[in-house]
């Protein structure tokens, strides 16, 4: 598991490009082949970098900009 201040918020970057493209998660992981909640799992254990690719390349952004952390925006 991933230590508290050590965390990279993908998920929150996830959802924020949800919003922006005006699709939910649910939508994004049904898009992408995920099972349901794997997405929000994100938020306690680390994904893999297979599901990152997945995501980076619905959106067509670069991977860093999902793991961009708060102070990065």
């Amino acid at each position: 598991m991933k230590e508290r201040g050590d965390e990279v918020n993908i998920y929150g970057n996830i959802k924020r490009l949800c919003e922006m493209k005006g699709v939910n998660i649910r939508n994004l992981e049904k898009s992408i082949g995920m099972g349901n909640g794997v997405i929000g799992r994100w938020r306690i254990y680390e994904p893999k970098i297979s599901g990152i690719k997945k995501v980076a390349n619905y959106f067509g952004v670069p991977i860093e900009e999902l793991l961009k952390d708060d102070e990065t925006e």
